[in-house]
């Protein structure tokens, strides 16, 4: 019994192969999903297995396999007999599972089923797409309010929690979690400021500051960087804000924003400075001239 383990195992496998064929064509549901379905099948299989290794006994046990769902108990039950009819015991030994399964690979290729590979493309090119509008909405939105505070800030902070929790089979696939705890420890933070700290930032202290953070659970450092994180969206704000007034066009990426913010900062450090060297020198030349002209000290 214990050398039709392997042979058990082989077939298993080619018939994992062709449910999944089946689920894309009729079902087509997401590969986390069915991979989810699979390993549960297939932990069912090979519990039951080591303790009996009679054909009939697995393929009564295919065909209890309700809980699973319809498509798997139909996939499973006519992959194992289809395999089972087409070849004797002596030479199913003999059978090649992976050259088996390679040639079905290439099939499915050949079909135009989708592979993880290239469905996992065309996820990243939607959430991109998706990022890219957000991303322009949200610049439009700045653009057009004349002020930013706090108030603004925590809103934005609550808006973007809950488009997370929306897209929840998204977040999966691209790994948010780390992003949804940085937002959540936002909120706590700023549900501990008070209404006048909201509307005017300027009255946050050192000493609120630490109540803040007792009052959240945090430390001072998390709320520093609250406020770091704010006063960069507010100066974005103002270049927004600034652009527009100009009558120049917004950015469309933030790559875009972050390079024609950063050379607008340049152009107007350069021009300080500058105005700077020119006071000097004139105030240099003023004081020579002093020197110069005015009444000498007589010792």
């Amino acid at each position: 019994a214990a050398d039709f383990l392997p042979i058990f195992r082989q077939l298993i496998n080619i018939s994992f192969l062709i449910i999944t064929e089946k689920i894309r064509r009729k079902k087509k549901l997401k590969i986390y999903r069915y991979q989810y379905l699979l390993l549960k099948a297939e932990d069912i299989l090979f519990k039951k297995l080591n303790q009996h290794f009679q054909l009939r006994f697995i393929i009564k046990m295919i065909s209890q396999m309700r809980n699973i769902g319809g498509v798997l108990n139909k996939a499973c039950k006519s992959a194992l007999t289809q395999t089972l009819l087409r070849q004797n015991l002596s030479t199913i030994q003999a059978f090649r599972a992976n050259q088996y399964i390679n040639t079905r690979i290439n099939q499915m290729t050949q079909n135009n089923i989708y592979s993880f590979a290239s469905f996992k493309e065309k996820m990243e090119k939607k959430q991109k797409e998706k990022a890219e509008d957000e991303f322009k909405k949200e610049i439009e939105f700045l653009a057009n309010k004349p002020s930013f505070t706090l108030v603004d800030f925590k809103q934005r902070v609550i808006d973007q929690l809950s488009k997370l929790k929306k897209g929840l089979k998204a977040k999966l696939l691209s790994g948010q979690q780390e992003n949804e705890a940085a937002l959540t420890k936002q909120k706590t933070l700023l549900n501990a400021f008070t209404d006048d700290e909201l509307i005017d930032p300027t009255k946050i202290g050192s000493t609120t500051k630490k109540q803040i953070a007792m009052i959240a659970q945090c430390e001072v450092e998390d709320v520093n960087k609250l406020i770091h994180a704010f006063k960069n969206l507010q100066q974005a704000h103002a270049f927004l804000r600034r652009t527009k007034e100009k009558g120049q066009p917004l950015p469309e990426t933030s790559e875009e924003l972050q390079w024609r913010f950063r050379q607008e900062k340049n152009v107007s450090y350069e021009y300080k400075k500058t105005i700077q060297s020119k006071q000097y020198g004139r105030s240099k030349v003023q004081y020579r001239k002093m020197q110069k002209w005015s009444r000498r000290l007589q010792l």
